[in-house]
């Protein structure tokens, strides 16, 4: 490195040590798409099944609904009466009535469950991972931090991670480049002697792998 390489360095340190920085973030990438729905668009959120009133009904309620709707099928015969009525062959013993989870169900049940049945009907909408908001992306990783104390003969430069993610950085200050790993949430201390005010406006860039960056400009 030049003589001339070294006075533009202690200068751009001095610099920022008296007047401060001012940084500007640059962000990463954007985020990849979420993977495909494991179930297609009827993937129920969490905490919910398919019903499974009949194959192909993928209206989601909670699991004891589900488990209530098989034991329900099970026992369609036994309330129906055996000699038929005003509804033909399906019509329902007394205190009974038809379910209808989906058109034509004439499974006999008790009116609660058919409201039930109405109610999951009217909510499965609301229940499919598919209606649901997309979630808000990450915050944007942040460029270093950069801090200054005076030493003998010139600066410490005090360069923090705030992206949470190890990267291989590089400082450049009109045309001065230096490399230093920078391990994540962690600090690296850059030495810079000798320091000597010049009344100059300095660009600095620390740029990383990690896809993030900082820019500062200061007047000394």
């Amino acid at each position: 490195m030049t003589r001339s390489s070294e006075g533009q360095w202690a200068l751009l340190a001095l610099t920022v040590a008296t007047f401060g920085i001012v940084g500007v973030l640059a962000v990463g990438p954007p985020a990849a798409a979420g993977p495909p729905l494991p179930y297609g668009p009827d993937t129920c959120i969490q905490g919910f099944v398919w019903r499974e009133a009949r194959t192909g009904d993928t209206v989601c309620v909670t699991p004891d609904v589900r488990s209530q709707t098989a034991a329900q099928n099970a026992a369609a015969p036994q309330n129906k009466e055996p000699n038929g009525g005003p509804y033909g062959p399906n019509t329902c013993k007394q205190g009974f009535v038809w379910r209808d989870a989906f058109g034509g169900d004439q499974v006999c049940v008790v009116p609660a469950v058919r409201d039930q049945a109405a109610a999951d009907n009217a909510a499965a909408a609301s229940r499919r991972q598919a209606s649901q908001p997309e979630p808000p992306p990450p915050p944007p990783k942040q460029g270093p931090a950069v801090s200054w104390d005076p030493r003998v003969g010139g600066l410490t430069a005090h360069i923090t991670d705030r992206s949470g993610v190890d990267s291989q950085c590089v400082y450049d200050s009109d045309g001065y480049r230096r490399s230093f790993f920078l391990p994540a949430k962690a600090t690296y201390d850059l030495v810079i002697v000798p320091a000597i005010p010049k009344f100059a406006n300095w660009n600095v860039n620390i740029t990383c792998d990690n896809g993030t960056s900082t820019q500062t400009s200061t007047f000394f």
